[in-house]
């Protein structure tokens, strides 16, 4: 069974693109691995975040203090 697959287009500028480019080739990383490990990194962060808001009652800077010191 073939599997399925999903095309992002992402749009940048040219210098923004060269920064990924660069920072791919530091990793070892092809520029697709680069960008998909930055977005499940950002949804993981976010998760904390959320769990963070929920946990402090909604206190914004409470929830960064959560999240920055690890609980």
């Amino acid at each position: 069974m073939a599997k399925q697959r999903t095309a992002l287009l992402v749009r940048c500028s040219e210098e923004e693109a060269e920064a990924i480019r660069d920072a791919a080739k530091r990793e070892r990383r092809t520029i697709s691995g680069f960008i998909l490990n930055a977005v499940l990194n950002r949804i993981a962060n976010q998760k904390k975040i959320e769990q963070a808001w929920r946990k402090t009652g909604g206190g914004g800077r409470q929830a960064r203090a959560a999240v920055e010191s690890g609980e």
